[in-house]
């Protein structure tokens, strides 16, 4: 499954998750991550086409230790653009909701 961040790093900022409960890495089958991986590919070229990005960073922490939040398996695509340094998860704001509904569709249009 995946859906925008709503604090999202750049436009676009996508989060792809398992939709059975893991909370990372090293608890989720191997098979299952290989369907999620193929996702996350679908949605970085997505959101590549939608917002122009130079690149895309493709972001997922393991453990309080790697600054994991959220206990259950997700993997951030984030636009990235030249130059451009990223800050973290706990300085972003939340977004307009109207904005990233608009968003949300443009990407779809790409998948």
């Amino acid at each position: 499954m995946a859906f925008l961040d709503i604090k999202p790093v750049n436009e676009g900022h996508t989060l792809v998750i398992s939709k059975a409960h893991y909370e990372g890495i090293f608890d989720i089958p191997s098979e299952l991550l290989g369907k999620v991986h193929k996702v996350i590919k679908t949605v970085a070229n997505a959101v590549k086409q939608t917002v122009n990005a130079d690149g895309i960073s493709i972001v997922q922490q393991n453990g309080k230790a790697a600054n994991q939040e959220v206990f259950h398996i997700h993997v951030h695509v984030i636009p990235k653009y030249a130059g451009q340094k990223m800050k973290a998860f706990n300085e972003l704001q939340v977004a307009d909701y109207k904005q990233l509904d608009l968003t949300a569709t443009k990407i779809k249009s790409h998948i």
